[in-house]
């Protein structure tokens, strides 16, 4: 992909592009798919997700040019975050605690949570296929997870309190430390 291309997921199930920063915004969906107010959204090769207000996950499989509506993992339930591998492998994190992932497009999905304590799944983020990170919340203070392992288990090695916000600057010094590209560039 080129670095430049902006995609954009907006409130009320509106989706935009940019294919640079000074270039007119494009719509590629105008709400005709889903309405849900959206909160995320990534891809890999042609393929890209978008994730959601009730459970709402949109999914293009051509660029952008046309969207389908995918049922979700969580219903009812607004998710936060998704992290698109490649065309089947996908990852989403939710506003009830709870994280899951697809191996097949969002077919089916399997919930991946690493802690019961988790009340957000504020991002989840993957520096390759295999090296991934999940920052949560836990009542009112913020852990970081890793997973060295495609996801299939997650790590928490200490050290994130009260005062880490998801967002914060140990968030983003903790996860450009581990790549030569920051986790946090958007799609």
């Amino acid at each position: 992909r080129n670095p430049n291309e902006t995609y954009v997921a907006a409130n009320g199930g509106y989706i935009y592009f940019m294919s640079n920063p000074s270039a007119a915004v494009t719509v590629l969906t105008d709400g005709s798919v889903s309405t849900q107010n959206l909160t995320d959204i990534r891809g890999a090769g042609r393929t890209i997700v978008a994730v959601g207000a009730s459970n709402a996950v949109l999914v293009s499989n051509n660029d952008g040019r046309t969207w389908t509506l995918v049922t979700g993992p969580a219903v009812g339930v607004t998710l936060n975050t998704v992290e698109v591998i490649n065309d089947d492998i996908w990852y989403i994190g939710a506003n009830n605690g709870k994280s899951f992932y697809t191996v097949n497009g969002g077919d089916t999905w399997v919930e991946m949570t690493p802690d019961s304590s988790i009340t957000v799944v504020n991002r989840i983020r993957f520096v390759d296929d295999i090296v991934g990170y999940m920052v949560v919340t836990l009542s009112a203070s913020g852990r970081l997870y890793r997973t060295a392992d495609n996801g299939y288990s997650w790590h928490h090695d200490g050290g994130v309190g009260a005062s880490c916000h998801y967002d914060s600057d140990y968030w983003q010094k903790a996860l450009s430390q581990v790549s030569p590209q920051s986790v946090l560039q958007e799609f």
